[in-house]
């Protein structure tokens, strides 16, 4: 009963235990730091049984590796950032467009006028140079014709003005404060909105490379009278995606994606980019495949305790029922073995009554009798104590009257065998 009631309560602990995951993100105070942070004090804070670990890192490309190095159970990567082998999706953060901005006054209209010019890359400098000679190849321009460069978006508005690039490339949500503070850098003075380019083959450019997607900065993305822009541009996207190692059980993916989508009003008040979250596709196959746990989730198919551990279940029970006979089969064997109490003083009594009746004289006798009666005085004490079964007390008390009968009729053979005295 001991042991039975350790390994519940061990079970128990386990069971009840919050299950803390590793989550890799970078860089740090980015839009996706900033969510993880707030979402782990959400977690903490209302006790879920999910609770996580940051361990930061440099970029996206970064958190792919402790990911695929085992490094972190959980990581938030681009589509297009070298996703590890390992990695499943839990869900869709948000989605980033590719936006090619020129000031009002430049001569640049579409892509192919940016041969030869200079194009600044905000954040992201690596994969976003990936995203700009793909769209200069798929246009049929040689990316070495194109000069790039690495400008924070609070220098946007000055490399402009003093003719450093020519074009600004930036990667975010279109709908997001990162995005509209750059739209508004390159307004100019008149309040002239700058010139959106188009990526032309777009839906070409996506298929060939299915880490994107197709997209459109729809009219009126950044406002103003008449709206900015005036028709949709069309584009192509990447998605931020929060990605499990494939190893990670089921129902722990299944339990983080539920706290996701259960959190996201609580989350989105302190970072509204969170609003954004979505569920992946569970029904159409893509480049990143969804995890079972979390596609259990999405589509309503999560098992119960039940229906999880219940062959377990039953398989326990078993164990423990054959276990139990066993105990029991064993512990009846043993107990048939085992002497009762009070057999010891009728050995005694037994080895009295053979030397009684093989005594000398008399002497001997009454030594005979005084031991017995001590044996009769202990087992007196122990049977008031019910320290004697009564069938043990039967056996000894003819014991004791053989014994006691034996004594007296060799006093009386002795005394019969003695020589008349003169």
């Amino acid at each position: 009963m001991l042991g039975l009631i350790g390994l519940s309560a061990l079970a128990f602990y386990s069971f009840a235990a919050p299950t803390v995951l590793r989550i890799a993100v970078g860089p740090v105070g980015s839009e996706d730091t900033k969510i993880m942070v707030t979402l782990l004090q959400t977690f903490a804070r209302e006790k879920h049984p999910i609770r996580l670990r940051l361990v930061p890192t440099d970029s996206p490309l970064a958190s792919a590796e402790a990911l695929r190095t085992g490094k972190s159970d959980l990581a938030i990567v681009r589509s297009d950032g070298n996703v590890p082998p390992n990695a499943t999706t839990v869900a869709i953060l948000h989605r980033d467009m590719v936006v090619l901005m020129t000031p009002a006054q430049s001569r640049i209209a579409n892509i192919g006028d940016l041969a030869g010019k200079r194009v600044g890359i905000v954040r992201g400098a690596m994969l976003n140079q990936k995203l700009l000679d793909l769209v200069l190849e798929r246009n049929g321009i040689d990316a070495q014709q194109v000069t790039r460069s690495v400008i924070r978006s609070n220098d946007v508005r000055n490399a402009i003005a003093t003719d450093q690039v020519d074009a600004i490339l930036v990667v975010g949500p279109p709908s997001g404060a990162y995005m509209n503070g750059i739209f508004e850098a390159l307004t100019d003075s008149s309040g002239l909105p700058p010139t959106i380019l188009k990526i032309q083959n777009a839906e070409a450019i996506a298929q060939r490379t299915p880490a994107l997607e197709v997209a459109s900065v729809l009219r009126g993305t950044f406002g103003g009278s008449p709206p900015r822009p005036a028709e949709p541009i069309d584009t192509i996207a990447v998605t931020h995606r929060l990605v499990a190692d494939r190893s990670l059980k089921d129902s722990v993916v299944a339990d983080l994606a539920k706290a996701l989508f259960d959190s996201r009003q609580t989350v989105a008040a302190e970072v509204p980019n969170f609003a954004r979250i979505e569920a992946p596709n569970t029904e159409v196959l893509g480049p990143m495949v969804v995890h079972p746990g979390a596609a259990a989730y999405f589509d309503g198919e999560q098992k119960s305790f039940i229906e999880q551990y219940g062959e377990w279940i039953y398989i326990s029970v078993m164990a423990i029922s054959l276990l139990g006979s066993l105990g029991a089969a064993l512990l009846s064997r043993t107990m048939s073995h085992a002497r009762p109490a009070g057999t010891p003083e009728i050995d005694k009594l037994l080895i009295l009554l053979r030397r009684a009746r093989n005594a000398e004289d008399d002497e001997v006798l009454d030594r005979l009798q005084q031991e017995a009666d001590e044996v009769f005085g202990r087992t007196v004490e122990r049977a008031a104590n019910s320290s004697i079964d009564e069938t043990v007390m039967s056996a000894f008390t003819i014991a004791l009257s053989e014994l006691r009968t034996a004594i007296d009729e060799r006093r009386r053979m002795l005394l019969q065998e003695a020589p008349d005295e003169p």
